[in-house]
Order: C-alpha cells, then structure tokens, then sequence
C-alpha cells in the first residue's frame, strides 16, 4: 500500500488509496467503481482538471489564492466554521486525515452548511451576507 491518504471509494465506500487519474481529487477502488460513477462525476473531474490546468498556468503569481476569496471573507468563513465546531465539540479539523466517523463528518459539513446559509428558501440572496 502507498503512503496515500486512505478515503472510501465514491462508488461502493470501501476504503482505497486510488484516486481518479485525471483530476486525483476522488477516491475509487475499481475500474468496475469508476466505471460506475463515471457519468455522474465527469462533470466535476472536466471542472476540476481545468481548475488545476488554469492554476498552473498562471503559475506562482495565483498561488496562495485558492478560489479566488478575499480575506475577509476567507476569515468571515473560518470564524463560521470555528463556531459550529465549537458547537459540537469538534476537536480536529474534519479533512481527509481526520479520525472522526465518516457519518458524523458528513452530519458536521450539514451543519456548517446550515450554519452559514444565506439564501433564503426563495434562492434570494440576504443583503446582510455582502
């Protein structure tokens, strides 16, 4: 086995250290499981892939600018998510090496969603946000 972070397989969940060839942002198990999952998350590897091709073509002068965010709002972002964890007892961030149960990971990225909502359920944008 590789050195590389072990995640489940977007296909059956099993655990697998094998990554999508083409954008190597999901976690896959088989040819069988990609063949599966393929025409579902095409569209996100073409973004991904094209993301990453655009980044490298920018070279250094887009580095330390992921997505494009401001830092205020990167910091409005942090302080959000550092509440919700501190709401819940989250001791470690929820990234890929992260210990915590893959349902109460999902059920936290819920609540962060929740948390920092700011469209109302008529797809309005709140003013308070910008």
């Amino acid at each position: 086995m590789s050195g590389h972070p072990l995640n489940m397989c977007e296909n059956c969940g099993a655990l697998s250290p094998q990554r999508c060839g083409r954008c190597k942002a999901f976690f896959i198990c088989s040819r069988e499981c990609m063949k599966a999952v393929w025409r579902p998350h095409k569209p996100d590897c073409d973004k991904i892939v094209a993301a990453t091709e655009y980044l490298k073509s920018i070279g250094d002068e887009g580095s330390g600018v992921p997505c494009m965010i401001s830092a205020g709002d990167k910091l409005l972002l942090d302080n959000r998510c550092l509440a919700v964890y501190q709401k819940y007892g989250v001791t470690e961030l929820p990234d890929w090496n992260s210990t915590i149960n893959a349902v109460e990971k999902y059920q936290l990225f819920l609540d962060i969603l929740r948390e920092n909502d700011t469209c109302s359920g008529v797809g309005r944008c709140l003013k308070s946000f910008y």
